[in-house]
């Protein structure tokens, strides 16, 4: 009996020890994988960070362009400038917002001499 309880010691210990040493593999992973994702974090922030700096150059540019044949034509620039107006935005809107109800319409006005034949 004294065998099987050293023998039960003994597992118990060989036990311990792997669930001792499977903890310290978790968090070992866990901290590397920490370290990972923090290391991820900054390179999609620095990422992003870029890209917005390239889309502003990239606005810049094409604003940049627009103006310089403006210069050159004055029907272009003024079609530009109209182009570039919130009033004209917002009389584009309108219209497409009026076309969208109308089209909408169950039925259109009907004309008073198809009525009558």
């Amino acid at each position: 009996m004294q065998k099987k309880k050293r023998l039960d010691r003994t597992d118990e210990v060989a036990l311990v020890l792997s669930v001792k040493q499977k903890f310290e593999v978790d968090f070992a992973q866990k901290a590397l994988l920490k370290k990972v994702a923090s290391h991820l974090k900054q390179t999609v922030a620095s990422n992003y960070h870029t890209r917005n700096i390239l889309e502003e150059q990239n606005e810049i540019l094409e604003r940049d362009i627009l103006e310089l044949r403006a210069q050159k034509n004055y029907i272009y620039e003024t079609c530009l400038r109209i182009d570039q107006s919130n009033t004209f935005s917002i009389f584009i809107s309108l219209c497409i917002v009026g076309n969208t109800l109308i089209l909408a319409m169950d039925t259109s006005p009907i004309n008073s001499k198809k009525e009558q034949t």
